[in-house]
């Protein structure tokens, strides 16, 4: 059982089926950016969150 709760950049591309742009926007508007020294993550609940209410 794999349990994500930070994904990168790439994996946010992917999973919102945008490029780096859009995807980092929406990142941003959902409070999800994590950082973790200089690496970059977005937090998987707070994303999941933003597209449940934008979905209504």
């Amino acid at each position: 059982m794999e349990i994500r709760l930070l994904i990168t950049t790439e994996e946010l591309m992917e999973a919102l089926g945008c490029g780096r742009r859009r995807a980092v926007s929406f990142g941003e508007r959902a409070g999800a950016k994590v950082r973790i020294g200089h690496a970059l993550r977005w937090n998987v609940e707070k994303l999941r969150k933003l597209i449940e209410e934008e979905s209504e």
